[in-house]
C-alpha cells in the first residue's frame, strides 16, 4: 500500500514538472491536489485541527476542534459542498439565460427584417410569428451530496472524535469525489525570495516548514527564457536551471526573472509545492569590500579554535529614515540603502567568513527573522535580544557543530542597576548625580549573554557576551556605567554560575581606545578621577566626588587590536567595535585584515553600493589555551 502511494506521489510530481517545463505553471496548487487528497493537520496537544481539500476546483479549509464528534465535521463539509454546487448552478443559469436572451434578440431582429421585406413588397402589414416561445432554463438540478468517512472499507462511527477519526489512509467521499486522508503531510507554511536579485549573489529562499526533513526538500529553479514581457500577466517560457538549495545568477540571466518551485518532503511523502518568482536579475555592484577578506576564511577553523565575528549591521529602522538618507549617509544611493539590497550584501559577507560565533548589533526584528533561516541552513542557531520597543537589538549566532547552548543570562542595564543587590554601591553613588541616573534608567540598552559547551570537549565551556552601548559622543559617563554593569554581570556568571569559564565580550561600545571604558576592560581598573566620569551632556553641576573607583577580575584583551577605524562615515572615522577575550584562556590564531582604505573610501564612505553597513566587521580566530588537567 505504501509503495503504491509513493508511486502515485512520484507520478504526480513528474506530471507537475512536465507542466512547468512547458510553461503552464500558474495552477500548481490545483495540479498538486487533483489526485484527490485531503490534507489533515492534527498536532497532539493543540485544540484545533485543519482539514484542507479541493472540491470542484475550489480549495476549502476547515478549522475544527480535535475533540468534537466526527458527525459535526462531516455536516460542515456537506454545507461547504452544497454551497459550491449552488454557486455553480446559479452561474450556469445566468449564462444560459444570457445566451437565450441573445438568441431571442437575434430572432426578433431577423423577424423585423422579414416584416420589412414583405411590407415593401406587398405594401401590407402582415403579422409574422417568431416561431419561438421564451424558454425558462432552470439549469442543472442540485446534486444530492452524500458525505462519509471510512477506513479499510468500514464507515467511521459518527460519534468518534475528530482527532481519532481523521487518520492516515482513511477515505472521504463527497458525492462522486473521493479523497484519501494524509495526516500531517510535509508542509511549507511560508516562502519568500529576496526583493533584490544580483549577478553573482546567491539567491537563498527563506521558508518555514512543518513535518519536514530538510534533507528531503526538493528545489527546482527556472529562468524566464523570453525577453521582458510588455504585459505583466503574459505567459512566459520557463527553462530549468538548477536543483540546489540556492541559485547564483550568471551574466546570461541579467534582465531575466527567476522562479523557484519548492516541494517539502519527510523522506516518505512529498507535500504540496509552492512557487515564488523574483524580480529581474540586476547587474553586480562589482568588487565588494569583503571579497578580499574571504580569501583568509575559505576553510573552517581547526579543532579547539573558534572564528568570532562582531558586526554592527545598521538596523533598517534607522537606515530607512529621512535623516539617514539626507543627513547621515547622503552619499549612498537610495537603492543601496534599501533593506533588500543590503541583505544580499550582508548574507554573502557573513557566509564567506565561515564563522563559528557571530555577535551582531543593530539587528531588526524583521532582519533577524530573515537572517536566522538563512544562517540555519549553514549550521547556525541564533538568539535574539530586542532593545525595548526600538524594534532592533542583538543577534547572537553559533555553529551547532562546534558549540552547544547550555545557559543564557541576558540583562537590561537599567533593570540590573535598579534590582541587583551587587550594584547597590554604584546606585548610591549615582544618586548624587540625578541627571546621569535618570538617563541611564530611561535607556533600554541590553547585554546578551550565552554560555556554551564545546561539542568537541564537553569539559570546555565558553561565555559569549554581546552588547551595543549608548551612542551619544558627549555621554561617556553613561557608557562607563553600562560597561561596569556588564562586567559585574559577567563576573557573576563566570565565577558563581559557571566557575572558571572564559569570556568573549563583543560589541559596538561607541568608545575609542583612548577612553576610560577601554582602559577599564583591558586593565581591570578605573580611577574615580578619570575625565570620562565628567562626560555628560547638559550636566551643569558635577559633584566633587564625581566618579567611583571600579575594577574587575576578568583579565581581558582586545583580540583584534586597535584598528584605525571600525566605523567610517563622512565626517567621522574611529575604532568603536571590539572583540574582548580572556587573556589566560584564549589565544589569537588569526586576525582578519581590515579592508584597505581605498576599498572603504571608493564610494566616499560607508554604507555604499559595495558595503551594507556604516561599520566594518571584526573577525578573528581564537584558540583555547591548554588547560591543566
Amino acid at each position: 500500500m505504501l509503495a503504491r502511494s509513493l508511486l502515485a506521489v512520484a507520478a504526480s510530481s513528474r506530471a507537475v514538472r512536465r507542466l512547468c517545463c512547458s510553461g503552464a505553471m500558474n495552477k500548481s496548487r490545483m495540479a498538486v491536489d487533483s489526485d484527490g487528497r485531503m490534507l489533515v493537520r492534527c498536532v497532539p496537544g493543540e485544540s484545533k485541527m485543519t482539514l484542507s481539500f479541493v472540491f470542484h476546483g475550489k480549495r476549502k479549509e476547515l478549522l475544527r476542534n480535535q475533540d468534537e464528534p466526527l458527525e459535526c465535521a462531516l455536516q460542515r463539509i456537506t454545507q461547504k459542498a452544497i454551497t459550491v454546487l449552488e454557486k455553480e448552478n446559479k452561474k450556469l443559469r445566468r449564462k444560459m439565460m444570457k445566451e437565450e436572451k441573445k438568441k431571442n434578440t437575434s430572432q426578433r431582429m431577423e423577424s423585423d427584417l422579414v416584416e420589412g421585406a414583405v411590407a415593401s413588397t406587398s405594401g401590407t402589414n402582415t403579422p409574422v410569428s417568431s416561431g419561438c416561445d421564451a424558454k425558462v432554463v432552470a439549469g442543472a438540478e442540485d446534486e444530492t451530496v452524500k458525505v462519509h468517512l471510512s477506513f479499510a472499507g468500514e464507515a467511521m462511527d459518527p460519534a468518534m472524535i475528530n482527532s481519532e477519526a481523521w487518520r492516515e489512509g482513511a477515505t472521504l467521499e463527497i458525492g462522486s469525489n473521493c479523497y484519501r486522508i494524509e495526516c500531517n503531510p510535509p508542509c511549507i507554511t511560508s516562502l519568500s525570495l529576496p526583493s533584490v536579485i544580483m549577478l553573482g549573489f546567491p539567491v537563498f529562499p527563506v521558508a518555514r516548514f512543518e513535518f519536514v526533513e530538510l534533507a528531503h526538500v526538493l528545489y527546482e529553479w527556472f529562468v524566464d527564457a523570453d525577453e521582458m514581457k510588455a504585459v505583466e500577466h503574459e505567459e512566459r517560457t520557463w527553462e530549468p536551471v538548477g536543483n540546489a538549495e540556492f541559485f547564483t545568477p550568471s551574466v546570461q540571466h541579467v534582465g531575466h526573472r527567476l522562479r523557484l518551485r519548492m516541494t517539502p518532503g519527510d523522506g516518505i511523502r512529498l507535500g504540496e509545492s509552492q512557487e515564488k518568482e523574483t524580480t529581474a536579475v540586476e547587474a553586480s555592484p562589482g568588487r565588494c569590500t569583503f571579497d578580499s577578506r574571504h580569501r583568509f576564511t575559505v576553510e573552517k577553523t581547526a579543532l579547539g579554535t573558534l572564528r568570532v565575528i562582531s558586526y554592527n549591521t545598521l538596523a533598517n529602522t534607522y537606515a530607512k529614515t529621512e535623516l539617514a538618507r539626507t543627513v547621515l549617509f547622503p552619499y549612498c544611493p537610495p537603492y543601496a540603502m534599501d533593506l533588500g539590497y543590503r541583505q544580499q550584501l550582508l548574507q554573502k559577507e557573513l557566509k564567506g567568513y565561515n564563522g563559528d560565533v557571530l555577535c551582531l548589533q543593530e539587528v531588526d526584528t524583521r532582519g533577524f527573522e530573515g537572517l536566522a533561516p538563512f544562517l540555519q541552513r549553514f549550521g547556525f542557531e541564533g538568539k535574539y535580544c530586542e532593545k525595548g520597543n526600538q524594534h532592533e537589538g542583538l543577534g547572537l549566532f553559533y555553529h551547532t557543530s562546534r558549540l552547544r547552548l547550555i545557559d543564557q543570562h541576558d540583562v537590561v542595564y537599567a533593570e540590573a542597576l535598579k534590582n541587583d543587590p551587587r550594584h547597590i554601591p554604584l546606585l548610591e553613588h549615582l544618586s548624587t548625580r540625578p541627571q546621569l541616573l535618570s538617563l541611564i534608567s530611561d535607556l533600554s540598552t541590553v547585554l546578551q549573554v550565552c554560555v556554551f559547551q564545546s561539542v568537541e570537549d564537553e569539559s570546555q565551556k565558553l561565555c559569549v557576551a554581546n552588547t551595543h552601548l549608548y551612542w551619544h559622543p558627549q555621554n561617556a559617563a553613561v557608557r562607563l556605567v553600562q560597561v561596569i554593569l556588564a562586567l559585574h554581570h559577567l563576573e557573576h556568571v563566570t565565577s558563581t554560575t559557571h566557575p572558571s569559564t572564559p569570556v568573549i565580550f563583543c560589541g559596538d561600545f561607541n568608545s575609542t581606545p583612548d577612553t576610560g571604558l577601554y582602559d577599564l576592560i583591558t586593565t581591570g581598573t578605573l580611577s574615580s578621577c578619570h575625565d570620562d566620569w565628567r562626560s555628560l551632556e547638559g550636566e551643569n553641576e558635577v559633584p566633587a566626588e564625581f566618579g567611583i573607583e571600579v575594577g574587575h577580575m576578568l583579565r581581558m584583551y582586545s583580540a583584534c587590536g586597535e584598528p584605525e577605524y571600525t566605523n567610517f562615515v563622512k565626517g567621522f572615522s574611529g575604532c568603536l567595535d571590539y572583540v574582548f577575550a580572556s587573556r589566560d584562556a584564549l589565544q589569537i590564531a588569526q586576525i582578519l585584515p581590515m579592508p584597505s582604505h581605498e576599498e572603504i573610501s571608493a564610494h566616499v564612505a560607508l554604507p555604499s553600493i559595495t558595503h551594507p553597513s556604516d561599520h566594518i566587521a571584526l573577525v578573528c580566530d581564537l584558540k583555547f589555551s591548554p588547560r591543566d588537567k
